[in-house]
């Protein structure tokens, strides 16, 4: 059935039931319609007769609206009165997460949820949006720090609650300011500095074979080019040129796609692999499709605890996880001599600032490059 206006109520419009029932009869839900500042119409349901709502009811409330508007004020309808009441964690759960999943990974999404239910829902879940104040969310960090939390994880949390507040902002659920805007995190610099030596990569091949070939394939490839787990992982038979020597990395960390070079090891193993439909991943896991972690799909973590590679190490920077892959391949290009911008680009990072990390590797280079300034000095002045 559709909508009747009503001919004693003007702007009150209302529609009936064909199964809700009052008084016998069937029941009738009212709405009132008028036109904002910018003379958009504004259409909003008041409710149902049940809830105690009528005809002239609403058509008070639209005259408190008209009024509002003709003396400039914000008109908050209804509807943005109850957004404005849920909890935060309702707004997280059934508003943010599901949109939130549309534009980002699956490990992020996974990684939100992981800090919203065990840090920042015990402390603001259950408060309403707009209730919620910079001392809440400074209470989330210091109890974070105080139970050990790292920086980075801390700072990670906060991220989460800014990037909720900033969706609820752009779609009018609240007013003001966002309350995570102004919470500081004293940063540290928690870049893993451990490379490993030949001597470790020939121990860590001798262990990786014994677990399978796809485990040596995978470790081959990451040192050799210097590939995140991620890249390694969603790497597909049509990101590899063969005859060019070449692989494609695409949906990188940054969003920069760039290109790896081959070497004689991975052009061989590549050679001894091919045959694949172009859009087959390289790697799966048992059930044939992409690797979620795909160091923990090859059992990395096991291999460096069986070769005793963290043994004693307390410092997590220190510590030899996957990502020491990259960071060796950076390492060994940085002490061979390779130009510091050419790391750059082969390890896909925006800002050279990013490999400088690896430029103390190389003070012979820097020394070399000095005697150069002699041999000038030292040239005979005829020649000049």
């Amino acid at each position: 059935m559709g909508f009747v206006t009503s001919k004693r109520f003007p702007g009150i419009k209302y529609y009936t039931s064909t199964q809700k029932k009052i008084n016998g009869r069937f029941e009738k839900c009212y709405y009132i319609y008028y036109k904002n500042l910018l003379g958009k119409v504004i259409v909003e349901k008041i409710g149902w007769e049940s809830e105690g709502i009528s005809a002239a009811y609403a058509h008070k409330i639209r005259s408190e609206r008209i009024r509002k508007i003709r003396l400039g004020d914000e008109v908050v309808t209804l509807q943005q009165k109850r957004e404005q009441s849920i909890s935060f964690s309702d707004f997280a759960e059934q508003k943010y997460l599901p949109y939130s999943a549309s534009i980002k990974k699956k490990y992020s999404i996974k990684r939100e949820k992981q800090l919203l239910h065990a840090w920042i829902n015990l402390t603001i879940g259950k408060k309403s949006m707009q209730e919620i104040s910079i001392l809440d969310i400074e209470s989330i960090k210091c109890r974070m720090f105080d139970e050990g939390k790292a920086p980075r994880t801390v700072e990670y949390a906060i991220a989460v609650i800014r990037q909720i507040f900033n969706v609820a902002i752009r779609w009018n659920v609240i007013k003001g300011e966002n309350p995570a805007n102004n919470i500081k995190i004293q940063k540290e610099d928690n870049r893993r500095i451990r490379f490993l030596s030949k001597k470790e990569v020939f121990a860590l091949f001798d262990e990786c074979r014994k677990k399978g070939e796809m485990v040596y394939e995978v470790v081959l490839l990451s040192l050799s080019t210097g590939m995140r787990a991620g890249e390694v992982a969603s790497l597909k038979w049509q990101d590899i040129d063969i005859d060019n020597r070449t692989i494609s990395i695409k949906d990188t960390k940054n969003k920069v796609n760039r290109t790896a070079y081959m070497t004689g090891k991975v052009y061989e193993m590549f050679k001894k692999m091919q045959g694949k439909a172009p859009d087959d991943y390289v790697f799966t896991d048992v059930t044939g499709n992409c690797p979620h972690n795909i160091a923990r799909t090859i059992g990395f973590q096991r291999i460096i605890k069986r070769l005793g590679f963290n043994n004693g190490i307390t410092d997590r920077r220190n510590k030899v996880v996957f990502h020491s892959l990259r960071h060796t391949f950076a390492s060994w290009l940085a002490m061979s001599g390779v130009p510091i911008y050419t790391i750059k680009e082969l390890m896909g990072h925006k800002t050279l600032a990013m490999t400088e990390r690896y430029s103390h590797l190389m003070p012979d280079i820097k020394r070399e490059a000095i005697k150069n300034i002699d041999k000038m000095m030292d040239m005979p002045r005829r020649s000049l």
